[in-house]
């Protein structure tokens, strides 16, 4: 089956839309454009953000630390400290290769000029579409950023939000899976997958055919302007959480996850899709083909980064719900490297910070944050993923120390309380102290490690159905007992490292695990009857130190209670309070 698309070009037929509702007004998507053609339709865009749009007004921001001028016909790498103008902002795939990059050898070459020929394709475009829209400056961030400078590197990173937040404009090299793939060259769509036709090619060019009209007695049967074409809808799910594979294809950048801060936070993103651009600011989608200018209902998830001042003021809680999704969406993209989890999130983290209320404890804690630490606390990976192994890394309770595919959060107050759920934490479940090592520069940034001193009931779980002996380098606990006296108890484990030596024969701690009670949800309906509870916490493990007993996460646990389990109380009275440190 192959999907088309049929619309009507002229908008003087009026009575197209009463006639033929199922009809829509769209806009001719050429295969091939200049760079001014290119910008006179961005132009068209900014127009309507500008008049229309309160929340993407931005003054000239200031310049970031260095900025390519572009006024000349050689390019220059210029300081742009103490300056105020315009400026694009260029999003990009780096290669690992990164064969066009300012570093120490060549900074003092890059600031007399830049032959353009030099640059890689990519560059070469965003040079020419900045240049089209009369814009002087543009910033790329391997070129602006002294690359071999580890000093220069956290110093530019850590002010990330305020250059993409800053820019005028952000284009976006969505097609484009390295600087020597032209995001300017001819658009192609994806052909619909036919299974009993191999041998098909898997790219088309972007082109649309007329229908000619059938005449009856009455006159024309249908607009003449009426065209077919192949639908862009790869492209328009670009406002969307989901990618699917095809879309993998035509929008590798967006897989990116350095690239996802950089579209939160610029107020206007441009992105050039393998089909057409697509236009996403903080209230509005535009495209193309037209499609999105109808859609009323699109909403784009910016605008709920660029409205968290308001948010927060209506619900203290309703921010962070906001953080968690941007977490989970952020959590799927990927990394050329897994040190960059916490620095590529940094500058997103940064400018959320500015928006939360002020009286509240908003200490950042490895993708976390102080003041709802303890619902926080509550993810799991759908299925179990892989511990970073890195030399100082995030610590096991944050989910930057892992490698997965799908990150979920227990809790999401904004969300939940509208349906009858309530989270409560247990009234022996409290946070101590929590703290991180991180950088001097950024406190968003990279970490090497940290520590969350809690205190809550504790209970030991073994996994054989009939327990082993106790780890004799441990005090025995009150509450012991095999996994099978559970009724509804789902472990979810991190790492299957984890999981595997708990199993294992050698296991250090003889087959237990260690389950921290958090809090429980209630499912509570209309008359204030509680149907259902559910408790939740983590899984620990302890670990023997010269001086100290500590504990890691390697889980997360549930229960779902309907009042018949013999152990429903297990949890909740059984339990020993202890004060316990995870790192």
């Amino acid at each position: 089956m192959v999907e088309v698309e049929i619309y009507y070009t002229d908008e003087t037929e009026h009575d197209t839309a009463s006639r033929y509702p199922r009809l829509r007004l769209g806009h001719e998507v050429e295969a091939r454009l200049t760079a001014r053609e290119y910008a006179k339709k961005i132009e068209g865009w900014i127009a309507k953000c500008q008049a229309t749009h309160v929340a993407c007004r931005t003054e000239s921001a200031r310049l970031p630390r260095r900025v390519l001028d572009l006024s000349c016909d050689q390019i220059v790498l210029v300081d742009g400290q103490d300056k105020a103008a315009p400026y694009v902002a260029l999003s990009h795939c780096w290669r690992t290769d990164r064969p066009c990059i300012t570093n120490h050898a060549n900074l003092g070459d890059r600031m007399r000029g830049i032959n353009q020929n030099e640059l890689t394709h990519v560059f070469q475009d965003a040079v020419q579409i900045t240049r089209a829209l009369g814009i002087r400056y543009l910033w790329i961030d391997a070129l602006c950023i002294i690359q071999d400078s580890v000093q220069d590197w956290e110093q530019q990173s850590a002010v990330m939000a305020d250059i993409y937040s800053g820019s005028y404009l952000n284009i976006s090299a969505t097609r484009s899976s390295s600087g020597h793939e032209s995001f300017l060259d001819a658009r192609w769509n994806l052909h619909d997958k036919i299974e009993d036709r191999p041998g098909w090619p898997l790219k088309h060019q972007v082109q649309s055919f007329p229908v000619v009209p059938g005449v009856s007695a009455d006159g024309p049967r249908y607009p003449s302007s009426l065209k077919v074409r192949k639908p862009f809808r790869l492209s328009h799910q670009i406002t969307d959480k989901r990618f699917s594979e095809a879309s993998q294809a035509v929008a590798p950048l967006c897989q990116r996850a350095w690239v996802y801060q950089e579209k939160m936070l610029s107020p206007r993103t441009v992105h050039f899709h393998a089909n057409e651009m697509v236009w996403e600011c903080a209230e509005k989608g535009f495209c193309e083909c037209g499609y999105l200018d109808m859609v009323t209902h699109l909403r784009i998830f910016k605008h709920f980064i660029t409205n968290l001042s308001s948010l927060s003021r209506k619900d203290p809680l309703e921010p962070h719900s906001i953080w968690r999704m941007i977490v989970e969406r952020y959590y799927k993209l990927s990394l050329t490297y897994e040190a960059d989890r916490l620095p590529a999130l940094a500058g997103l983290a940064a400018r959320f910070a500015q928006h939360l209320p002020e009286h509240a404890d908003h200490m950042y804690l490895a993708g976390l944050w102080r003041d709802t630490l303890a619902i926080d606390l509550l993810w799991y990976l759908k299925s179990p993923g892989t511990r970073l192994r890195l030399p100082h890394g995030p610590p096991s309770w944050s989910w930057a120390s892992l490698r997965g595919s799908w990150l979920t959060f227990r809790w999401y107050p904004c969300i939940s309380k509208h349906v009858g759920n309530v989270h409560r934490c247990d009234h022996r479940f409290s946070i101590i102290s929590a703290s991180v090592q991180g950088n001097q520069n950024s406190i968003y940034g990279a970490v090497s490690g940290g520590l969350i001193v809690v205190s809550g009931i504790l209970c030991a779980i073994s996994v054989h159905d009939e327990p082993r002996p106790w780890p004799h380098w441990l005090p025995p606990l009150a509450a012991q007992a095999p996994k099978n006296s559970f009724a509804n108890l789902s472990l979810k484990f991190d790492d299957e490292s984890d999981k595997a030596e708990v199993h294992g024969p050698n296991s250090t701690t003889c087959g237990f695990l260690f389950c921290l009670f958090v809090g429980t949800c209630h499912d509570d309906g209309p008359d204030g009857q509680t149907y259902s509870t559910v408790h939740d916490g983590l899984i620990l493990r302890p670990f023997r130190t010269p001086n100290l007993t500590l504990f890691r996460r390697i889980g997360f646990w549930s229960q779902l209670n309907h009042g018949r389990d013999n152990y429903t109380e297990f949890f909740t009275e059984r339990g020993e309070t202890l004060t316990i440190r995870i790192v």
